[in-house]
């Protein structure tokens, strides 16, 4: 093995020893992809193809876990073109272009990590020397295909050169970057990089104050990326109209923004979009105590409370990747919570991180860098183009004198030959005549040689492009086979867990044979978000005693399928017992229960699980109701009269609360015929119709009320299909929002 091979090798080994302390908070997934990369890189048989696997792969993988690691990698690429560029100074021009466009993909990726570091002058540096190569191929390409790549990567450079611009408030720059990035994209008709354009303008605009246009733009971006499936764009849009709604001050579409941006960017693992929207997260939170709930101190605490924890939970991912611009937006929502629940020495400790961040992104040398390094730019592309007419202008001096000197060569061999003919001409003309078929077959055979070195040449280079092409093809699918396997093996063992754990909900649920044995008329709507519920319907019976509940576990998907698990075996337990005969008692007794089995000391940013329960209590022989009620209402619909009435719940959970008052217990005379509604709120807060507003229960209400003569099992569908029509018949399809579960059954 070659002694450059070996160090190649010794290489790798040490960086992967220089970043085990990031490598070892990694899950043996990511461990496990890093790992094949490596394998992949060391394997490869090309430079080219190393060189793709340190910028796509190795690079990318690190650039959010560890940026430093990724710097250390696209510079390695770097070296490796120019290693490659040198061996072939002027030659194999298809083979130089590959090598060029390779570095210029390095030297942006360098320049975006930078950016994302808060070294602006930095990233500029990096950038302008990538968007320069991308100018020159340009004009050194001739095969279109080759042409639109440069294109492409230009518009890659006028990114985030724009972005910088943005950061640097220069919003008129900022915006010519990002305009020139649409045209080309507009031009090669690319919809998926139009949409990323659409939501860079419209932060320009954001930034100006100018929200009409902002708002315009995120929804032409937002539209495209919805039709397109484009999750990272989706969770941008998101992001950037909950910043818009937010000083609008309507905070209720603040927050669902904000969580649909967080969700698709946890899902996609972006530690810098974590960050961010925690961030936003946290100073609404601030505003909303500040603004909603000045004058009451424990919604207002509650709300500083949250503002830490999402602060906090932002400015240690941002000091993670090293974010500076990140932490310091979050240092400064810290340092204001903290100092408005007069805690001082932590609020001033954030001050001083957020003085710091704002220096280190601010400074005067910085901005002046900017501009020096786009004027070195144009400087440069103006040097350029003189030295090609330079270029030019000297190769047609040095024809000129070529011909110049042939046409003298010419005018001797004619006075040499004249002479010659002059002294002997017999002689002479067999001479000539000779030299003449010696020349002739001379240059014959010279040209067929020029033929046939070229030929070869060109079939040394093509061998050489197929090989390479085949070797990254075969690279490109391990990686595609390992990505995939691991994918598969991940969805599976999750998707089976999910399913088993239905099946064990479903189980503690009661059964339609139960439900039929207990109550002659009545429907279920029991749709959980995800697989798994975090609501759940309750039904018993004691000689002539009907006892049933719904609930609205913390959470959903499988945290509050375990809390609902939790809930239904309370109950059992708790109904078993002879002294429990009226409903207060019951839920005083289940939130018993819940706080000291989930150790609840009512802490401050402690988790508040628990649940939201309607119960009641039914005596078919008296026909006497009793209701208690934790945020969850009762209905209940008079035979005789058709009207529709509401018994309101206790304003606190079945958890652990300031308040902790013992519960109401409501007791109606009802009348054979009445019809009885129990419902969790997943079904009042879900988003849709056309302007995407809350259904509320109002309109609930109105449906029961509207359809109360029909029978128990068709009202049902009529719910599930309002349900369905408000969530996706317009144009606008929403996700369902929280578990829903309605019970309603006729005494």
């Amino acid at each position: 093995m070659p002694f450059a091979r070996y160090f190649h090798i010794i290489l790798i080994l040490f960086v992967c020893s220089a970043v085990y302390g990031q490598n070892s908070k990694m899950s043996n997934n990511e461990n496990q992809t890093l790992d094949s990369l490596y394998k992949l890189y060391t394997n490869a048989k090309h430079d080219s193809t190393k060189i793709s696997i340190l910028n796509e792969e190795i690079g990318y993988f690190y650039e959010r876990k560890n940026p430093d690691s990724a710097i250390f990698y696209y510079e390695k690429a770097i070296n490796l073109v120019n290693k490659n560029l040198l061996i072939l100074n002027n030659k194999n021009t298809s083979l130089k272009i590959r090598y060029l466009k390779l570095k210029a993909n390095s030297l942006r990726y360098t320049g975006i990590v930078f950016y994302e570091k808060g070294a602006f002058d930095k990233a500029i540096e990096f950038v302008l020397k990538s968007l320069k190569i991308y100018d020159q191929l340009i004009t050194l390409c001739e095969d279109e295909k080759h042409i639109i790549d440069c294109k492409k990567g230009m518009t890659q450079c006028y990114i985030p050169l724009g972005n910088i611009n943005l950061d640097q408030s220069n919003y008129s720059n900022a915006l010519k970057y990002f305009l020139k990035a649409l045209k080309i994209h507009e031009e090669l008709e690319n919809t998926v990089q139009i949409s990323g354009c659409y939501v860079n303008i419209g932060n320009v605009y954001f930034e100006q104050g100018m929200n009409d246009k902002a708002t315009d733009y995120y929804f032409k971006a937002l539209k495209i990326a919805d039709e397109l499936g484009d999750k990272k764009t989706m969770a941008k849009c998101y992001n950037n109209i909950g910043n818009i709604l937010l000083l609008q001050g309507d905070y209720d579409l603040v927050i669902s923004y904000y969580l649909k941006s967080l969700k698709i960017k946890e899902e996609f693992n972006d530690k810098y979009g974590i960050a961010m929207v925690n961030s936003n997260i946290a100073e609404l939170h601030v505003i909303i105590a500040d603004s909603v709930y000045s004058k009451i101190e424990n919604k207002r605490n509650e709300h500083l409370v949250s503002a830490i924890r999402y602060g906090l939970k932002a400015i240690e991912i941002a000091h993670e990747i090293n974010a500076i611009p990140l932490e310091n937006p979050a240092a400064d929502v810290l340092m204001g919570a903290y100092k408005k629940l007069n805690n001082f020495e932590k609020s001033l400790v954030y001050a001083e991180i957020y003085i710091a961040t704002k220096d280190s992104m601010f400074k005067e040398e910085k901005t002046k860098s900017v501009a020096d390094a786009e004027r070195r730019f144009d400087s440069e592309k103006k040097q350029l183009i003189i030295d090609k007419l330079n270029k030019e202008k000297e190769l047609n001096l040095s024809e000129l004198f070529v011909q110049k000197e042939h046409g003298e060569k010419q005018r001797i061999t004619i006075l040499f030959i004249i002479g010659g003919l002059l002294l002997v001409v017999i002689f002479a003309v067999f001479i000539v005549q000779r030299l003449r078929i010696s020349r002739k077959q001379k240059q014959i055979i010279e040209n067929q040689k020029l033929v046939v070195d070229e030929k070869n040449v060109i079939l040394n280079q093509q061998i050489e492009e197929i090989i390479t092409q085949r070797d990254e093809i075969e690279a490109q699918r391990d990686l595609v086979s390992v990505q995939k396997k691991q994918i598969e093996n991940i969805y599976s063992e999750l998707t089976d867990s999910i399913h088993y754990a239905e099946k064990i909900q479903k189980a503690i649920l009661p059964s339609s044979e139960f439900m039929n044995s207990i109550l002659s008329d009545y429907f279920i709507l029991f749709k959980p978000k995800d697989i798994v519920s975090g609501d759940f319907y309750y039904v018993a019976k004691r000689n002539n005693i009907i006892i049933a509940a719904v609930a609205d576990c913390t959470g959903h998907g499988v945290p509050g399928a375990f809390m609902s698990m939790l809930g239904v075996s309370f109950l059992n337990e708790i109904i078993a017992k002879e002294n429990m005969k009226q409903a207060d008692q019951v839920l005083n007794e289940l939130r018993n229960y819940v706080v000291k089995s989930l150790q609840q000391k009512g802490i401050i940013g402690e988790q508040k699980d628990g649940m939201d329960i309607s119960f009641i209590i039914l005596d078919t022989n008296t026909y006497t109701l009793q209701y208690s009620g934790a945020n969850s209402p009762l209905y209940f619909i008079s035979a005789s009269s058709n009207e529709l009435r509401e018994i309101r719940p206790d304003k606190m959970p079945v958890s652990i609360y300031i308040n902790m008052k013992s519960f109401t217990n409501h007791i109606v005379k009802i009348e054979q015929g009445d019809t009885i509604y129990l419902a969790s709120d997943g079904y009042s807060d879900q988003f849709g119709g056309e302007f995407g507003k809350k259904f509320y229960s109002k309109q609930l209400k109105q449906i029961l009320q509207e359809n109360c003569k029909s029978p128990l099992k068709e009202q049902g569908i009529m719910l599930e299909n309002a349900f369905q029509k408000w969530k996706d018949t317009h144009k606008n399809i929403y996700q369902q929002t929280d578990d829903i579960t309605i019970m309603g059954f006729k005494v």
